[in-house]
């Protein structure tokens, strides 16, 4: 086993799974797919993207003050890979990749058509920490999802639908329903 100090620049603890960020400024919507994700709370609905001051869609969901996190099954991977390679400054990435929308519940994000699960987030709190990379949190007014791949507990059911699984480099995979395992603890 190597040992270094720090953490490298790595996919060390990857995969994770990969979601697309959503934002709509002014007349410009823009996604971008993010890794560095999590919920925070039930109680407020927090959930918590990372995003580097680098990328488009950074300075937009300061602006707007409000994004999308959109769950796409392991089908999409390739549109996940190019909204990554793509740059929103460049292309209207919409158009570029007919992405279709579904209209949202009660803020003006965008919410790709086709997702297993997504978010929209109301902006509360944003910070860099001294990194390379803004932690933006948002409270979560309105959820979508598709029932019939969740079971009653609205835990994902891998057999109904496969998540997209990021390894780092453009490496996409996803689970075997088969190795599931339910273990009571």
């Amino acid at each position: 086993m190597e040992r270094i100090e720090g953490l490298p620049k790595s996919y060390l603890s990857y995969p994770m799974v990969a979601a697309v960020v959503g934002v709509k400024e002014a007349s410009k919507i823009n996604f971008i797919p993010v890794v560095w994700h999590v919920q925070l709370s039930f109680d407020p609905p927090l959930y918590g993207v990372a995003i580097s001051p680098k990328r488009f869609s950074h300075d937009m969901i300061l602006k707007a003050g409000e994004f999308s996190v959109n769950f796409l099954p392991f089908e999409h991977a390739e549109l996940i890979a190019k909204l990554g390679s793509t740059s929103g400054r460049d292309v209207d990435k919409v158009k570029e990749f007919d992405i279709k929308l579904r209209d949202p519940v009660k803020l003006d994000v965008p919410i790709i058509d086709g997702v297993y699960a997504a978010f929209e987030c109301e902006l509360i709190e944003h910070s860099a920490f001294g990194g390379d990379h803004t932690f933006f949190v948002g409270e979560v007014v309105a959820t979508h999802f598709d029932p019939n791949v969740f079971d009653e507990k609205l835990t994902l059911e891998p057999q109904k639908v496969l998540p997209t699984l990021y390894l780092g480099k453009y490496k996409f995979l996803t689970v075997d329903p088969k190795s599931l395992r339910i273990i009571k603890g």
